[in-house]
């Protein structure tokens, strides 16, 4: 069983990084706020137990240097370490100022204009995604901030799949790695082979929803959030606002991009963005 990476040891290891907090943990990471040649950076530690382990830390890697985007977080360095007799990987990532986006609904509220600035922004990384050939998989209010002059950025691909190259998830896993709530009906019953960034699109289509609402589309009483992702059973966007005739079809393109059938959402990027330009094109809301 693996030891946390405590901050004393992250100060006392990786000292040219000025380590000054530990502001979160999970799984094999640990993750510190440090600085670095004047700039603030988040410091990441990932123990490398099994073999798993490397490689999607391998992954990890590779996928971020692999997007050219300024919307996703930045790698700036990584490098193999131990730190209490454990072998780790350290990753050391720009530091993003601001809020997270769940953070900054409980703050300010939801907003159409909130969810179509969040539904184009990440539209336009995952497009980088999708002709990288990667499948993100957790695209949720935690891994998206708000920056203080407004900018979305993504963050966190640590549970990313290849869609060319060696498979990372047992095929006997009861779901796919990533968070339940956000998680596809592919992805809950861990069906791989046809996750694919449609399978974005469906955790995108819950955190618009999200954000236009403060509402989780399928928190409903009758069953548990899981449940209502397989069964299909969630909350209508216009019961909960009053969409002006020229947003009338935002309705319809949220209800693509839930649909429990992968097929029946947005075949590519390319054509979400049409759709969606075309929606808000000519209106306050054009980005």
């Amino acid at each position: 069983m693996r030891d946390r990476i405590s901050l004393t040891d992250a100060q006392q290891e990786l000292p040219r990084f000025n380590i000054e907090e530990k502001i979160a943990f999970g799984g094999q990471k640990d993750v510190f706020v440090g600085e670095f040649e004047g700039d603030e950076v988040i410091v990441k530690t990932v123990v490398l137990e099994e073999l798993q382990h490397v490689k999607r830390a391998e992954l990890e890697v590779e996928v971020m240097n692999d997007i050219d985007s300024d919307i996703l977080v930045d790698l700036k360095m990584h490098f193999p370490d131990k730190i209490s007799n454990q072998e780790v990987l350290v990753l050391v990532e720009e530091f993003v100022p601001g809020k997270t986006l769940r953070d900054h609904l409980e703050e300010n509220g939801p907003s159409i204009e909130l969810g179509i600035q969040v539904l184009s922004t990440i539209l336009q990384v995952l497009g980088e995604f999708e002709d990288k050939e990667y499948v993100h998989r957790d695209i949720k209010p935690e891994n998206i901030m708000v920056e203080p002059d407004g900018q979305i950025r993504l963050l966190d691909v640590g549970v990313v799949r290849a869609l060319e190259g060696s498979d990372l998830t047992p095929t006997d896993w009861a779901r796919s790695p990533g968070t339940v709530e956000y998680s596809s009906p592919e992805m809950l019953a861990n069906n791989k082979e046809i996750q694919n960034v449609r399978t974005d699109f469906f955790s995108l289509g819950i955190v618009f929803f999200e954000c236009v609402t403060g509402i989780h589309p399928f928190d409903i009483e009758e069953f548990t959030i899981q449940d209502a992702i397989e069964k299909g059973a969630h909350r209508n966007l216009t019961d909960y606002v009053d969409l002006s005739e020229e947003l009338e079809e935002l309705d319809n393109f949220y209800e693509q991009m839930i649909s429990t059938n992968l097929h029946r959402r947005h075949r590519t990027v390319n054509i979400a963005q049409t759709d969606l330009n075309h929606i808000i094109g000519g209106t306050s809301y054009a980005i």
